[in-house]
């Protein structure tokens, strides 16, 4: 027991999590009184809720080091200067024990990517956060996405590419397809609407003559407020609902856009599977994987509007049920407050 200092660590940052997380588990009919909660500053004119944000920030500040990081990386890679051209910004940076490997039988091809697996609610390592293909990551993107068997891809800042060079055209049209040998990618079809871009597309290995088929979803909105994002998370979880491959969540930098529709996603299946949700203990997992995922106070804020959003939703949505089947409603609610006060006392015993 306890043999090394990284262990040691790690049992002063548990507690620390434990600390911080204590009490934050509540039903999400309450979650507004909690809401109204976080609002209230204390003396020094700081919010509770930005006294929680700061406390997550603390935990997770010192899981990102580039240096460590890459070094680690380049152990497991011949070539330093590949590795260098793979990543859009320095500072960040998969580890190891978090990255998805790439295989292969050529040594043209190295097991790198820019990218860290996420635990879903559901199912082991069923989300991917990663950044948007770079021109000499095109490849790596489609053995990512065929190699782990992904079946849904939600992007963010893919209209940039305008402007970000170092945005790689992935895309294709319905007329021409992508090549990035050995992968030739088509379109099977393109809909949508001013907010989303579903786009069917077919992922074929020339040498193999495999075929992956995967469906991307492309968010319209540069900056999404919490009802967009959250439309469009929704969007995302009802596709994810009906595949059994992984998601992929990816922007440009691989964690500020993907990593808050991440979270989110993952705190709706909470919701939905328990109807009670812990949102510093997920922000702070997740956080713990890839550091710059809901980097700032503001992001945290819509996060919560998000949620609350859904509670609302979820709200009227009860209502109207109420209103048209008031006998199975009631019936329901018994269930569930039934269910609630079990939960209750499991929380209470922990």
């Amino acid at each position: 027991m306890i043999q090394t200092p990284d262990q040691y660590i790690f049992l002063h940052k548990a507690a620390q999590a434990a600390i911080v997380s204590m009490g934050t588990t509540v039903i999400f009919n309450d979650s507004k009184t909690r809401m109204q909660h976080l609002l209230t500053k204390s003396i020094s004119g700081m919010s509770n809720m930005e006294k929680e944000f700061q406390n997550i920030c603390a935990i997770c500040q010192n899981e990102s080091n580039p240096k460590t990081n890459s070094e680690a990386i380049y152990q497991n890679t011949e070539n330093v200067k590949v590795v260098d051209t793979k990543n859009r910004f320095e500072s960040i940076i998969p580890k190891n024990c978090y990255r998805p490997y790439l295989g292969s039988d050529s040594k043209e091809f190295d097991d790198y990517i820019n990218a860290v697996f996420v635990q879903g609610f559901y199912k082991k390592d069923q989300q991917i956060l990663t950044q948007l293909p770079m021109p000499s990551t095109l490849i790596d993107f489609f053995r990512l996405v065929t190699q782990h068997r992904v079946s849904l891809i939600v992007a963010f800042e893919v209209d940039k590419r305008s402007t970000d060079q170092t945005i790689a055209n992935y895309l294709p049209s319905q007329d021409k397809p992508i090549t990035a040998s050995p992968f030739s990618i088509r379109s099977m079809g393109i809909k949508g609407d001013n907010m989303w871009e579903e786009h069917t597309i077919k992922v074929i290995n020339e040498n193999t003559k495999a075929e992956h088929d995967v469906i991307h979803l492309k968010c319209k909105v540069h900056d999404p407020d919490a009802r967009r994002l959250l439309s469009l998370v929704n969007k995302s979880r009802s596709y994810n609902a009906l595949a059994n491959g992984r998601i992929i969540y990816t922007c440009r930098d691989g964690a500020t856009y993907s990593g808050l529709a991440c979270v989110l996603s993952l705190l709706l299946d909470r919701i939905d599977h328990d109807t009670c949700l812990a949102i510093p203990l997920v922000v702070g997992s997740v956080k713990s994987i890839r550091p710059q995922v809901i980097s700032t106070f503001e992001h945290y804020v819509m996060l919560h509007e998000a949620l609350q959003s859904y509670n609302d939703t979820s709200a009227a949505y009860n209502n109207m049920e109420e209103n048209f089947f008031p006998r199975f409603s009631s019936l329901k609610n018994k269930d569930v407050d039934e269910s609630q006060a079990q939960e209750g006392n499991v929380y209470s015993n922990m």
